[in-house]
């Protein structure tokens, strides 16, 4: 696996592809830790961003042994933080799907009830002083956007995301992960956490180090 992952590297590096595809394809052939190579898929995630270029989520493998799309859900994580593109693919071979894994209409089915389950936001500041919907917005204040919609608007930074999180129904949540930007240090991510875990006990969180551009957090919720 970690020639397959030198391979993908080199693949991303050569910018001669539209997107790069089967991401953690080795999984297919045996049931892997894919947190074991989370490494690996930065660095070729990293190179992706650099280049501008896309990455393709694989529906097929939801019918080999490992029952998991081509990236793994954690993996497209990481993609999403990088705002890289993603394209989806059911991997039908032919025109007519005669060779393709399951059912297209089963397939779509499933890919849209995967989608539904997550739910995300954004935090970022504002630019300019505006007013948007029921939110008079001052220069530099933070801006909580959840589904593409300005849902809090204030300067604290945690009250802010427990405001983003609430209009995100936590009360159904079980797993919420949080991308920290280029200009959070980790231990502001790390006091967040703390707080988040106290705020809702019931709720699992998951921290990562996105180092994205704009965006303080980039939340999924699911």
């Amino acid at each position: 696996c970690e020639m397959y992952w030198k391979k993908m590297e080199g693949a991303a590096a050569r910018k001669e592809f539209a997107f790069l595809g089967h991401l953690d394809l080795p999984k297919k052939f045996a049931l892997l830790d894919n947190s074991r190579y989370f490494k690996h898929a930065e660095r070729v995630l990293d190179i992706v961003q650099k280049n501008g270029g896309a990455i393709e989520l694989n529906t097929s493998g939801w019918f080999k042994p490992c029952t998991d799309p081509y990236p793994t859900r954690d993996i497209l994580k990481l993609a999403c933080a990088r705002n890289i593109p993603v394209v989806i693919n059911a991997d039908a071979h032919h025109a007519d799907g005669d060779d393709a894994d399951g059912d297209v209409d089963e397939n779509a089915e499933a890919m849209t009830e995967a989608m539904q389950q997550v739910r995300s936001a954004e935090v970022t500041y504002a630019v300019r002083d505006t007013s948007i919907d029921e939110f008079e917005i001052k220069e530099g204040q933070l801006l909580g956007i959840v589904e593409g919609k300005i849902k809090a608007v204030g300067d604290d930074m945690q009250q802010l995301i427990c405001d983003a999180l609430n209009a995100m129904d936590m009360d159904t949540a079980e797993l919420a992960t949080l991308y920290y930007g280029e200009g959070v240090t980790e231990d502001d991510a790390n006091q967040l956490l703390e707080h988040l875990e106290a705020t809702y006990p019931e709720v699992e969180f998951e921290l990562y180090l996105g180092a994205q551009a704009v965006y303080s957090y980039l939340i999924s919720v699911e």
